[in-house]
């Protein structure tokens, strides 16, 4: 089975634009606009764009956003997805964050390079022509339909794991199974939308063994959860 994961307080605590944010001193400008567009109060593509033109990003934001995500890695999850890649399980990430941060991330916890999926914004003419691209992930349902797409080359069930409203709405009606991701940030009007939701990681444990291939591939996993438990209560 594929597994996806949305990047930002799914697999790693905080959000991407908001750290980006802090680096470049713009952080009282970013917060209010980033949660209202989380939650699904204001268009996304918006405040995305808005967003993506203050920070002007350059080639070194993405390298430093990389090594900044191998830092806030959630607690579990590398072992967590390291344990699904044994099993047999494709897995990748989906996410409205930089395609090459993104990647460093993915190498990081073994996923398949051809399953990493993000936005590529900068280029050395700027950022003006970049935005007027359809295809990047800024647009509702963009991550729906990338997941479509994938599911339509590889003729394979798909499991969406994510924290946001825009996750939800793709997830839900593109995804065979959508896990609401509620670990890093609580979000009520995503978790009353989703039909599964995961308050931490045993409980995500639990909805990937339940819902992601086989039983026999699969069983394994709360096992190992189990264990890792018993060792860390140590």
């Amino acid at each position: 089975m594929i597994i996806l994961f949305d990047v930002d307080s799914t697999l790693v605590n905080g959000e991407w634009l908001v750290a980006l944010a802090k680096r470049k001193w713009l952080t009282s400008s970013f917060n209010e606009i980033t949660e209202r567009a989380m939650d699904g109060e204001i268009d996304f593509h918006t405040s995305f764009t808005k967003r993506l033109e203050m920070l002007q990003v350059t080639p070194e934001d993405e390298t430093r956003l990389g090594e900044y995500y191998l830092w806030q890695i959630v607690s579990w999850m590398e072992d967590l997805i390291h344990h699904l890649v044994q099993q047999g399980h494709h897995v990748g990430c989906l996410t409205f964050s930089l395609q090459w941060a993104a990647e460093i991330l993915a190498q990081h916890l073994w996923m398949k390079k051809d399953l990493v999926f993000g936005n590529q914004i900068y280029t050395p003419y700027g950022m003006s022509d970049i935005l007027e691209k359809k295809d990047l992930l800024i647009y509702d349902e963009s991550k729906g339909k990338r997941i479509q797409q994938v599911k339509e080359k590889r003729w394979m069930k798909l499991c969406f794991v994510g924290d946001g409203y825009q996750d939800m709405l793709s997830g839900m009606k593109y995804a065979d199974t959508f896990i609401w991701a509620g670990y890093v940030t609580s979000r009520e009007k995503v978790k009353k939308g989703a039909r599964y939701f995961a308050e931490d990681i045993q409980q995500l444990a639990n909805l990937l063994e339940a819902h992601c291939g086989e039983k026999e591939q699969t069983k394994h996993i709360l096992q190992w959860m189990g264990k890792r438990k018993a060792i860390y209560s140590l």
